[in-house]
């Protein structure tokens, strides 16, 4: 009886995990993006400064039932180590998902590279099946060997166990990024069980300190996104959409101190 269900239920999540307006905006581009706690990535939790904290919401566009929100921080207590929480919760009809993740990076300044490692506990309602619990790891790095040029990979839900099972595929990301002095240009290779590799493509640009265009393109499935940030202080503010032709479109909007 349950199986059915559960090959209606994981492209929906999917489609909900991770809305952030600046990976949507991007076309999904996580691996080489830097203290954002709300990320596949746990190494990318290390933030900038002692702390970072953000929150998130995104909804479906032909379905606004379905819909997600998400709030993540992180704290370091010295230099090179800290730690990250992350907390996620979509529903749809009679479906709902909480997520709640903890984890640790580790920082080599020496070498320039950030390790995290993160633990997630999933725990699926379904109205007329009752509670489904699972727990999966993530794995995360980033090297900056160059001040222009950052590359980073990571192993998000080790623990996956196929399509139509929770906690859903394994996925895979190697990315690339190049940095300018008014912009960024970013890219990423994810593979996600049997299905085709996905390219990714993103660019940010600044044209003043306080505002941030971004624009992100996805192949073959012909995904794309654009958004805005914000940044008044430590504070931005992110408005992000992505369109896929066979899925719709997404819009989310999200507050962070970073």
């Amino acid at each position: 009886m349950k199986k059915p269900i559960y090959l209606l239920l994981l492209p929906l999540m999917g489609l909900g995990q991770y809305r952030t307006p600046r990976f949507m905006a991007l076309g999904e581009i996580q691996a080489v993006q830097l203290y954002d706690p709300i990320s596949v990535s746990p190494a990318a939790a290390y933030p900038n400064r002692s702390w970072s904290a953000a929150v998130a919401g995104a909804f479906y566009l032909p379905v606004p039932e379905l819909s997600s929100r998400m709030i993540g921080g992180a704290f370091r207590w010295d230099t090179m180590q800290g730690i990250s929480l992350l907390a996620q919760q979509w529903g749809f009809d009679q479906i709902t998902q909480w997520e709640a993740g903890l984890g640790y990076f580790l920082r080599l300044p020496k070498q320039e590279l950030t390790i995290g490692v993160r633990g997630r506990m999933l725990t699926t309602t379904i109205a007329e099946f009752g509670r489904i619990h699972r727990f999966s790891p993530d794995l995360g790095a980033f090297w900056q060997p160059l001040p222009r040029l950052r590359l980073g990979a990571y192993g998000y839900n080790l623990l996956g166990v196929g399509w139509g099972r929770l906690p859903g595929n394994v996925r895979y990301g190697l990315g690339v990024a190049y940095v300018l002095p008014y912009a960024e240009i970013s890219t990423e290779l994810t593979q996600e069980a049997s299905h085709p590799m996905q390219y990714r493509l993103g660019l940010q640009y600044s044209p003043h300190p306080i505002l941030t265009v971004r624009l992100g393109a996805a192949f073959p499935t012909a995904t794309m996104g654009a958004g805005l940030g914000l940044r008044y202080q430590r504070f931005i503010l992110d408005l992000g959409y992505r369109y896929q032709p066979t899925l719709g479109s997404w819009i989310a909007i999200g507050l962070a101190s970073m």
